[in-house]
């Protein structure tokens, strides 16, 4: 049974900068490949989604974080009135703010870079199962789908995420570096 609130982001939310970097490699570890590849369509869709919202309370003079995103996901996951596809696509939005939120934080703790880079390794990973899961699936809205060409070859969306989706930063280390390289990949982000 649901219950009306939860202090599961909040808990998150308190744990110390490498702590909550390192639960989130873990979370992103022991993910399978099909949920890796929804929350690469998630977290695509989460930047133009957070930048609006953000824009908007801008407007009416309010400040809006990534914080405050993933306290209002959680509430629409938490709502008794949720359906299975509300609660896959939401449950997949906020493993993409919790991305999100590790990147924003890579500028003032550069040791979190390595681990978001191997975050976006196994997303890029992911990435070609996106040709069989997303044509028929019915959480995503087709606006939602177009921002990835499915008839790509799997290496050329492998390396469109590595190359285009995720943050140069992450793109230029090593670590996606040696990811690509092992795959006969290249990464023209340097």
């Amino acid at each position: 049974m649901k219950t009306s609130s939860s202090d599961t982001i909040e808990q998150m939310l308190a744990l110390s900068p490498g702590d909550y970097a390192l639960l989130i490699a873990a979370t992103f570890e022991q993910m399978d490949r099909p949920t890796r590849a929804h929350v690469l369509v998630a977290k695509e869709n989460l930047n133009p989604m957070y930048a609006g919202m953000k824009s908007a309370f801008h407007q009416e003079g309010e400040r809006f974080s990534i914080e405050d995103l993933m306290r209002l996901v959680e509430a629409r996951l938490l709502a008794d009135d949720i359906s299975e596809i509300g609660e896959r696509r939401w449950s997949w939005t906020l493993l993409a703010c919790m991305i999100k939120r590790l990147e924003l934080n890579i500028s003032e703790i550069p040791e979190f870079v390595e681990i978001a880079a191997v975050i976006w390794c196994h997303l890029a990973d992911a990435a070609p199962l996106l040709k069989g899961l997303l044509p028929h699936n019915i959480v995503w809205s087709p606006e939602e789908k177009e921002w990835f060409d499915l008839s790509l070859s799997d290496d050329d969306l492998t390396q469109w995420t590595l190359n285009i989706v995720a943050p140069k930063v992450c793109a230029k280390h090593p670590v996606v570096q040696k990811f690509a390289q092992d795959r006969g990949l290249w990464v023209f982000r340097l």
